[in-house]
C-alpha cells in the first residue's frame, strides 16, 4: 500500500495490498475521450499505481476544442488545454513519453468509429499493455461512448494478427472502465479510498486545467473515493442458445 491509498477494496473478496494485486501489473493503458477525463474519473488510481512504480500511459482521443465557456476563447482553447494536459501530468508523475496524443476533433468522435479503434490499436501494440482503462459506456457523452466502443474492438485487434504494419499483437489485455458522467451498469469491482495525500494529488492535477475550473467545485464536494467496474464479454457461439431449441 503506498501513501496516496488509505484502502483498496475487491467486490466479494478481501482487500488487496495493491493496485497490481486488485487490478493487474503494469504497463496499464488509460484512455481518456477529452484531457481531463481519466484525472476526473480515476486520477487517484492513476497517481497512485505511477507511485507503486507500474508503467502507465496515457491516450488523449480529442483535441478539447469544444471545451470553452467563452465564445472569445474558441481560437485559442485546443492549445491552451494542450498545454494544460502536460502540466497535469507532471503533477500525477506521468512522464511526457507516456502521453499519446490523437487530437481528433472534440465533440466528433462517433465520426470517427472505427479509424479510433485503428489508432487505439496502434498505441496498444507500442505500449503493450496488460491493464486497459476506459469510460464507462453509459457516459451521457457521445465521445465517451464512442471512446468505449472503439477500445472494446481495438482490444480485440491488438491482440489478432491483422495490420503487422502496427506492431506485433499482444495478449488480450484485462478491461476496465472509469465513471464520469453517468453510474456503471452493474456494481464495480474495485473501490479505492485514497489518503489525503492522494486526493490532494489528484486535486492539483485537475486544477491544473484552468480552463475547465467549473468542474473543480464538484470534485472538490466528492468523497476521496474512486471506482473501476471489470469489463468481460463472451465471443458468440451457436452453442450459447441449445437451450433455447431443446
Amino acid at each position: 500500500m503506498n501513501s496516496f491509498c488509505q484502502r483498496i477494496q475487491r467486490r466479494g473478496t478481501t482487500d488487496a495490498h495493491s493496485l497490481t494485486e486488485a487490478i493487474g501489473p503494469g504497463p496499464w493503458l488509460c484512455v481518456a475521450p477529452h484531457d481531463d477525463d481519466v484525472v476526473l474519473g480515476m486520477g487517484l488510481i492513476a497517481a497512485a499505481a505511477i507511485a507503486e512504480n507500474i508503467e502507465l500511459h496515457l491516450i488523449v482521443a480529442s483535441d478539447g476544442a469544444m471545451g470553452y465557456c467563452d465564445p472569445a476563447e474558441r481560437a485559442s482553447i485546443a492549445a491552451a488545454r494542450k498545454a494544460e494536459l502536460s502540466n497535469s501530468c507532471a503533477v500525477l508523475g506521468l512522464p511526457p513519453a507516456h502521453l499519446h496524443y490523437l487530437a481528433l476533433p472534440d465533440t466528433q468522435l462517433i465520426g470517427y468509429r472505427g479509424e479510433l479503434g485503428r489508432r487505439l490499436t496502434k498505441v496498444m501494440r507500442q505500449v503493450r499493455p496488460t491493464v486497459v482503462c476506459g469510460p464507462n459506456p453509459l457516459d451521457v457523452h457521445p465521445d465517451h461512448q464512442a471512446v468505449a466502443a472503439d477500445l472494446d474492438i481495438a482490444c480485440f485487434w491488438s491482440a489478432t494478427a491483422i495490420w503487422h504494419e502496427l506492431g506485433r499483437p499482444i495478449a488480450l489485455p484485462t478491461r476496465w472502465d472509469y465513471a464520469v458522467y453517468a453510474p456503471f451498469a452493474g456494481p464495480p469491482d474495485v473501490r479505492v479510498t485514497g489518503t489525503s495525500a492522494g486526493w490532494e494529488v489528484k486535486e492539483r492535477a485537475f486544477a491544473a486545467f484552468a480552463s475547465q475550473q467549473y468542474v473543480l467545485e464538484q470534485l472538490r464536494c466528492a468523497p476521496p473515493v474512486e471506482h473501476l467496474r471489470r469489463c468481460t464479454w463472451d465471443a458468440y457461439h451457436p452453442a450459447h442458445y441449445d437451450q433455447y431449441f431443446l
